[in-house]
């Protein structure tokens, strides 16, 4: 069974700031897809036959991830 965990917020190995759990598509952008994206099954082909995918950003602080939640009206779990 699959349960609607919430969006989290999560300081990554990298340093960064991202998102994790369940995203909303506010939170994202529909970009072009890479290899990578293909051979990894997060591709698909939208409406014009384009192989494309989603994009969630990274931020360099937890004000800055937090900020852009609120003001895509998405509310944290953390």
């Amino acid at each position: 069974m699959l349960r609607n965990l919430g969006t989290h917020l999560h300081h990554l190995p990298s340093g960064r700031w991202g998102f994790v759990g369940t995203l909303p598509t506010s939170l994202g952008k529909i970009v072009p897809a890479t290899t990578a994206d293909v051979l990894g099954l997060r591709a698909w082909r939208n409406e014009a036959g384009n192989l494309v995918t989603w994009r969630f950003p990274a931020f360099d602080s937890e004000e800055a991830a937090r900020k852009f939640a609120a003001d895509a009206g998405v509310k944290l779990a953390n």
